[in-house]
C-alpha cells in the first residue's frame, strides 16, 4: 500500500443536509477542492472531498488506475455522504468535472 502524499487526504465538512462532493482533477488530490470546500462549508453545507484512486500517492499507482477506479472512488464518496445529507450536489475540477457529469447520469 502507498502512502499519501501530505495534504492528498480527502476531508469531510460537516453541516446541513445539503451536500456537495467535491472531486478534484487529473494528476492532482482533494487539496484541489478544499478552498471551495471550505466556502461551501461557511455556508452551511456538508463537504466531502474525494481522492481519486491512484492519486496523492507514487506516480506507479496512477499508471495503474483507470477511469472506471475513478469512477468508483466518486460514487463511494457519494454513497457515504448519501447517509448524511438529504440533497447532494456533485461539482468538480477538470476531470472531476466530467466524473460528477457521469455520477448525475446514475
Amino acid at each position: 500500500m502507498s502512502r499519501l502524499m501530505p495534504g492528498a487526504e480527502p476531508f469531510y465538512l460537516p453541516g446541513g443536509p445539503v451536500g456537495c462532493l467535491l472531486t478534484h482533477g487529473f494528476t492532482a488530490s482533494p487539496q484541489e477542492v478544499r478552498e471551495l470546500g471550505e466556502h461551501l462549508a461557511d455556508q452551511g453545507h456538508s463537504v466531502l472531498g474525494v481522492r481519486l484512486a491512484g492519486h496523492g500517492t507514487r506516480l506507479e499507482d496512477m499508471a495503474r488506475s483507470r477511469w472506471q477506479d475513478w469512477m468508483a472512488s466518486v460514487e463511494d464518496g457519494y454513497h457515504w455522504l448519501r447517509g448524511t445529507c438529504e440533497t447532494i450536489f456533485a461539482m468538480g475540477l477538470s476531470t472531476g468535472g466530467v466524473l460528477s457529469l457521469l455520477l448525475s447520469r446514475t
